[in-house]
Order: structure tokens, then C-alpha cells, then sequence
């Protein structure tokens, strides 16, 4: 069989929807790549020759008996590609009403201002600094203008940020901020400072063996532990994460600086 990065669209396509469906037809691919029937013949016949777990039948592909699907189709690679937003036909075999997925997002991703988030990632694509109008949850903070030199974006849960050298630091400390609290930004034509050197993009990482609660059960136990990705025994995550991680998994307070949580009270409507 190929490797799965050598394939075309249309072959793992039919994979896909071969192993997640139980079969894929003409209709199938005439649907997904606006085919006709002739050519859509044909791409079945491909992915039964390219793909070895599947098997050309008279009007459809299916697996082959006591196959298992490729690395590139079975159940994880379709949950990663939900996870990436990617859940349309063409590209995980399945159509909305075969596999509904429901999306419950509760905080902005990204800044009000398009101009703004523009700003930001121009700036990190062409390794310079700028200037974002940012509004922290320390007490009393209003909205003020800080200098960064933005590293690269990351994603804490549903929450997306810019990691940056925050520049009026005086060692230049690598910080995060949120891009839904970014108010403005603009570029600065300003020399860096003398001695500033950027980080690498990559953060580093912290690993600890985590104690769970006595109480669980072993069944309890085991599950959480692979929720948890706990590996050998350790958790491996980056330095940045480790509050927000322990904050939600552990015994840590909230900053003692810090107004959170943001709701006191959420009255039924």
C-alpha cells in the first residue's frame, strides 16, 4: 500500500468513508468531488488498487474483512480533523447528518478589531515587534499600551493567545496574552533593544508526577489517567501552562492580583 501522505484527496477519501461508513459508492464521490459517473468509477477503482485494506465489490468499496483501517483514517485521525475544525464531507467521509458535532464555544477567539489580529500576526510572521492596546483582569487594570515582540499564537483550551517577549520587562520575560483582550495594535518602527535577543518559538517543557486523590477508584484512577495523558507515570506540559493546568487539576489558588472569576452569579433567563 502507499503511504497515506502520497495519496490523493479522492483515494483517502474513499477510506475514510469505506472504514467509517462501511462502504462509499459513485454517489459518494460524485458528491464530494463533483464528479461524474465515469470518473467517480474510477476513483473507487484507484483506492481498491492503492489501498490494500479495501476491496472493489460490483457497485461500491468496502474494507476487506478483518481489516483495520490506516493510520491516516481510522477513528483517532477523525477526531483530531474534528478537532481542527476540519468536518466536512470531502474531507472526513462523513456527511453532518451521519455524524452531528455540536461545538459549544464560550469566550471569543479573537481580537474585536481584524486590523488589530492582523497586526499580530504579521508581526510574528516576519519576526518583528509591535505595540497592543491590552486589557489585563489584575485589580483595577485598565486598557494601556504594551510593547511586545510576539513569539508565536498558542490555544489553552478554547482560548487562543500570543506568546511574546513583553519588551518594557526588564529581562525581556516571555509572557501570553489574550487575543479576545487585545483592544488595538499597531506596528513599531522603533529599534529593539540593546542585548534583546528573541526565544525560540518553542516553550520548554515541565514534567511531574502527578498524586491523585486517594478516593478514586481504580477504575476512576486508570481513566483519569488517560485523560490526563499521563505517560510512564509523569505529565509533560509547557512551563506556560502549569498554572492554568493545576488551577483546573489541582490545589491552586487564583492569583492573589487577580479578579476571577469574571461571573458571581449566572441567574437562569
Amino acid at each position: 500500500m502507499m503511504s497515506g501522505c502520497y495519496l490523493s484527496d479522492a483515494t483517502k477519501f474513499v477510506a475514510r468513508r469505506a472504514f467509517r461508513f462501511g462502504r462509499v459508492d459513485r454517489a459518494d464521490v460524485r458528491e464530494a468531488f463533483d464528479l461524474r459517473d465515469a470518473p467517480a468509477s474510477g476513483v473507487l477503482t484507484l483506492a481498491a488498487q492503492q489501498v490494500k485494506e479495501l476491496e472493489r465489490l460490483p457497485r461500491w468499496v468496502a474494507p476487506k474483512p478483518w481489516s483495520y483501517a490506516p493510520t491516516w483514517a481510522n477513528a483517532k485521525e477523525l477526531m483530531e480533523s474534528i478537532d481542527r475544525g476540519h468536518d466536512d464531507f470531502k474531507t472526513i467521509g462523513l456527511r453532518a447528518h451521519e455524524l452531528p458535532v455540536n461545538r459549544v464555544q464560550w469566550s471569543a477567539a479573537v481580537p474585536k478589531s481584524t486590523e488589530a489580529l492582523n497586526v499580530v500576526l504579521q508581526a510574528i510572521v516576519h519576526g518583528r515587534a509591535c505595540a497592543i492596546e491590552y486589557v489585563g483582569v489584575k485589580l483595577g487594570e485598565t486598557a494601556r499600551w504594551r510593547r511586545i515582540f510576539p513569539l508565536g499564537l498558542e490555544r489553552m483550551g478554547d482560548q487562543w493567545r500570543v506568546y511574546a517577549h513583553d519588551l518594557e520587562h526588564a529581562e525581556f520575560a516571555v509572557r501570553t496574552f489574550v487575543l479576545a483582550r487585545i483592544e488595538d495594535a499597531a506596528e513599531l518602527r522603533e529599534k529593539l533593544p540593546k542585548k534583546f535577543t528573541p526565544a525560540a518559538a518553542s516553550d520548554a517543557m515541565l514534567k511531574f508526577a502527578p498524586v491523585l486523590d486517594g478516593r478514586y477508584t481504580q477504575d476512576q484512577r486508570r481513566a483519569l489517567l488517560h485523560e490526563l495523558r499521563v505517560e510512564d507515570g509523569v505529565i509533560r506540559l509547557p512551563r506556560r501552562a502549569e498554572f492554568e493546568f493545576l488551577r483546573r487539576f489541582g490545589e491552586v489558588a487564583a492569583s492573589a492580583d487577580a479578579v476571577w472569576p469574571p461571573i458571581k452569579l449566572l441567574e437562569p433567563k
